[in-house]
């Protein structure tokens, strides 16, 4: 029996040399994953700033001006294809017909028939501006708001623009666009 003893006391022995062992944990990629959100907050900055450039960019509406712009119209003819003639008239602010302090704005576009009614508009810019704040600054809220009032306004303005370019300008304005059309 003597002889089980040591055995006894070799088998404890690895334990206890076991026990001694500092005991230290170390997390596998804890290096890695600190760089993973370093290039992730990284990458969140650069695709916020790429998405405010092309806001600023793509949704600026196109500069009004006085030169004409040719829009393509889509049809059956492919490069032959029939263009529209455009306008851009400058934005306009106007107040609201017994809206105390309420005014729409709103940016259009005219669609003519000749391009010589282009630079008459140019030359006319003073009375296009003064037609639409009229048709306009005519209106109450009510009249201002839904597509169908919205299309109403268009007939009136070609129809008062038309009239006053009957006489002295050659072609006749054939629709209103709006990029732009805001009730406050």
């Amino acid at each position: 029996m003597a002889k089980a003893a040591p055995i006894e006391e070799a088998a404890e022995e690895p334990l206890e040399a076991e026990e001694e062992k500092p005991v230290t944990e170390k997390k596998p990629g804890s290096k890695n994953s600190l760089l993973v959100m370093i290039l992730a907050g990284f990458l969140a900055i650069v695709l916020v700033q790429v998405a405010v450039v092309f806001y600023v960019v793509a949704g600026r509406p196109a500069a009004s001006g006085d030169k004409p712009v040719a829009a393509p119209k889509a049809g059956n003819q492919g490069e032959a294809a029939i263009r529209k003639l455009v306008y851009d008239v400058d934005p306009i602010t106007v107040n609201i017909l017994g809206a105390g302090g309420r005014y729409v704005k709103a940016t259009a576009h005219l669609v003519v028939s000749e391009a010589p009614l282009l630079e008459a508009l140019k030359n006319e810019k003073a009375m296009v501006m003064d037609r639409l704040r009229a048709v306009l600054s005519s209106k109450a809220v009510f009249d201002l708001e839904g597509e169908k009032n919205v299309d109403t306004i268009k007939k009136e303005i070609i129809q008062r623009l038309n009239s006053e370019s009957g006489d002295k300008m050659k072609g006749t304005i054939l629709d209103v666009y709006f990029s732009e059309y805001l009730l406050q």
